[in-house]
């Protein structure tokens, strides 16, 4: 597996406080099993990103709608990225205003108020 470190957080994004609670961001249940979030979730995503994968199965495991943006195919999205963010790293995620940037599973779900993956499936 990979060695364990810990990123620092983009200067935009929200980490969870001291007592390790969650930003206000709580996904809700609606009754068709899917989550709704509080705020509209952008996935950037590139092809074969191994830690974009761990992301994109979190959210679909706990039913959480997302819109995808894949980088790789879709230069706009690239663009988009670059010019919003000032970096091409994934997975990288809007949550309403906020930006988690080159993020990973465990911090999407701290963030959204989701179960902690056991194992991070890549």
């Amino acid at each position: 597996m990979f060695p364990s470190f810990r990123r620092r957080p983009f200067a935009r994004e929200r980490v969870p406080d001291a007592h390790g609670e969650a930003p206000e961001q709580q996904a809700t249940r609606e009754p068709s099993g899917r989550a709704e979030p509080a705020e509209p979730i952008i996935f950037y995503s590139k092809t074969g990103c191994p830690w974009a994968n761990a992301v994109r199965h979190l959210l679909d495991d706990n039913g959480v709608a997302y819109e995808e943006r894949n980088a790789r195919q879709e230069r706009r999205f690239m663009h988009e990225l670059l010019r919003e963010t000032r970096q091409s790293m994934v997975p990288t995620l809007k949550i309403g205003d906020t930006w988690l940037v080159d993020t990973d599973a465990r911090t999407v779900a701290r963030h959204l108020g989701l179960p902690e993956p056991a194992r991070v499936m890549m």
